[in-house]
């Protein structure tokens, strides 16, 4: 179909069960297909594949069986309210963002997601959702995968719950929570899953905020960026997170600022190595503050201090913590220590390290 700067309006559902391809050679490019009663725009069970014009409707404007494919190179796919309390711009099947835009407009004060149970790899293109949505951006239900490669989002904020998934490889994500005060958000289901390989996290609120919360977050390298204006800004909270990389920061213009509180933290891999300056977790106030931390790698920053409140459970064997201010901020860091035993003429920091290099008669001298 070229819409060639026209519009489309059906009463009913457009029905696609083969190959749908969807341009627009307008000048203006604004032509639509669009559905005048609160249903679904278009059904598709085949493969629809846009490169322009605009698909709008008020109720799944895209709704797809389990194996339909939806190409997305330019144009845009538009959710913009309903009075049903569930909608989403595309429901189920498999989607492809290399270029375009998928925006969740949603005017009235209902349950309005952007994709559920969808699996959708983003490689470019943009994700917009902003309006009084309790969930602006939802990554929802047992199969929904959200893959960013790249592209931008720039979202109220971002829900990912009973067992969707959003692995982060790239791209940037920019939330304002003022409206929802929700962000990059995890429920507290075992299968569902946060996944941070790089890109970046941008996330403000006018009020208090908590950026990364929820149970199973993974942080292997990218940057979080966490901000209030007058409230407490968290920019990692709750649950069991994994950060294994990257630079996690918190600030607050007139508060309190905390780059983690609560829960429980793994930093970095207890293996032979530690690594000072990977990853960063840094608080205008605190670094980390009322967490149980595992501590195997990594610098921790406050201005106040670097931790407060918190039971470091493990360091690497024969590791101790290191505290220095720099430039007015106090940085916390591990660092050996020094050798107290030796066995056959070698000098060790640690009785397990002793230990495992002797042999049956050996000493260990302190």
């Amino acid at each position: 179909i070229d819409l060639n700067g026209y519009d489309l309006v059906y009463t009913q559902t457009l029905n696609n069960n083969g190959t749908l391809n969807i341009v627009d050679t307008s000048t203006d490019h604004n032509g639509s297909i669009r559905n005048s009663n609160n249903a679904s725009t278009i059904y598709n069970t085949g493969t629809i594949t846009i490169s322009g014009g605009q698909i709008i409707g008020s109720r799944d404007t895209i709704k797809n069986s389990d194996n339909a494919n939806v190409i997305i190179n330019g144009g845009r796919v538009e959710q913009n309210g309903s009075t049903e309390y569930f909608t989403t711009a595309i429901y189920n099947g498999k989607v492809t963002i290399n270029d375009g835009v998928v925006a969740n407009i949603n005017p009235a004060n209902t349950l309005s997601v952007m994709f559920y149970l969808t699996k959708v790899t983003m490689n470019g293109g943009k994700l917009i959702s902003s309006g009084n949505s309790i969930s602006p951006i939802g990554i929802l239900g047992n199969v929904s995968t959200l893959t960013m490669n790249g592209g931008t989002i720039e979202a109220d904020g971002i829900i990912v719950q009973t067992g969707g998934a959003l692995t982060m490889n790239g791209g940037v994500i920019n939330v304002n929570a003022n409206k929802s005060n929700l962000n990059v958000n995890e429920s507290n289901t075992s299968s569902t899953s946060i996944t941070m390989n790089g890109g970046t996290i941008n996330a403000y609120n006018e009020g208090s905020i908590s950026c990364l919360s929820g149970n199973i977050v993974v942080v292997n390298d990218g940057t979080v960026n966490c901000e209030s204006k007058n409230g407490t800004a968290y920019a990692i909270s709750g649950g069991t997170k994994y950060i294994y990389g990257g630079t996690i920061t918190a600030n607050s213009i007139n508060g309190n600022a905390y780059g983690a509180n609560g829960g429980t933290l793994y930093i970095g891999k207890n293996d032979d190595t530690i690594h000072k300056d990977t990853p960063v977790i840094q608080g205008k106030t605190y670094g980390i503050t009322g967490s149980s931390v595992y501590f195997y790698d990594g610098t921790l920053k406050g201005a106040t201090h670097a931790y407060n409140n918190i039971n470091i459970i493990a360091v690497p064997d024969g590791a101790l913590t290191h505290t220095e201010t720099i430039d007015d901020v106090e940085n916390c860091w591990l660092i050996e220590d020094e050798p107290y035993l030796e066995a056959n003429g070698i000098q060790y920091n640690s009785l397990t390290k002793a230990y495992d290099a002797t042999a049956s008669g050996d000493t260990i001298t302190v």
